[in-house]
């Protein structure tokens, strides 16, 4: 190292301690003049009220008149809802969410009328492997897709099979 570039770096370490002195120098004058002052810490303490029931405190779900419940779905060609709640005349609709029938309608329910119903049988038209995925979807009586709360497909997507039973003896 020169003695020019030694001389540089003792200047430059010089510079920033008298910049730092003078920051903190003028901070402490400034503090003990009233003119400046420092945040502090206090806690703002709330009282909860305790007559309030839970049903009040907590979020509510999803209000939607329209609810689809579909267990496990196995391969081949019956897809089984265990129930359905419509708020119209409606169809459930089974649909390819993978592949080259990306979209496409594989089966749909018989006409069901606004109300509850449970374990709906619906056939489709290719048979549903192991690792194939769907969806199970509401339709409206037209044919077209029901939406919830935020404008959301009423929908359920589903694995085929893939329930990794076959190794609950290995361990």
């Amino acid at each position: 190292m020169t003695r020019r570039n030694t001389q540089r770096e003792g200047f430059s370490s010089i510079l920033v301690i008298a910049v730092v002195i003078l920051v903190v120098g003028g901070g402490a004058y400034l503090y003990s003049q009233g003119s400046l002052t420092l945040p502090t810490m206090q806690q703002k303490v709330t009282a909860v009220p305790t007559n309030i029931p839970v049903e009040a405190r907590t979020n509510p779900g999803p209000s939607s008149s329209n609810t689809i419940t579909v267990g496990e779905v196995m391969p081949g060609r019956t897809v089984k809802v265990e129930n359905v709640e419509l708020a119209q005349d409606g169809y459930i609709a089974v649909i390819s969410d993978m592949g080259v029938n990306l979209g496409a309608v594989l089966g749909k329910s018989s006409h069901l009328k606004a109300g509850s119903h449970s374990n709906i049988s619906i056939s489709v038209s290719s048979n549903l492997v192991d690792g194939s995925v769907i969806l199970v979807r509401l339709q409206n009586a037209q044919g077209a897709d029901i939406e919830g709360e935020g404008g959301f497909k009423i929908e359920v997507q589903k694995n085929v099979g893939m329930t990794m039973g076959h190794y609950d003896n290995e361990y």
